[in-house]
């Protein structure tokens, strides 16, 4: 965050792949990114669509209109292996 110039409190809505909701959340808990800002809607519906899962909740964060012109959003992924 540092290097783009941006803190916690611009960042909305975190993107995350779903492989992990409570990691998630504990990590959101802990560089103060509120779990309403944490984008999760996807998690009962689609569970995890390996390395598609950010790009699924950008999708549907804008179709849902949680995405503003401008805003700073995080997408994070897991690694297997």
């Amino acid at each position: 965050m540092r290097r783009a110039e941006t803190s916690p409190p611009d960042i909305s809505p975190l993107l995350p792949s779903d492989i992990n909701r409570m990691a998630l959340l504990r990590l959101a808990r802990i560089r103060s990114i509120g779990r309403g800002r944490s984008f999760l809607d996807n998690i009962p519906s689609r569970r995890h669509c390996f390395g598609a899962a950010p790009f699924l909740n950008f999708t549907s964060a804008r179709e849902a209109g949680r995405l503003r012109s401008g805003g700073v959003y995080v997408m994070t992924a897991m690694e297997i292996g």
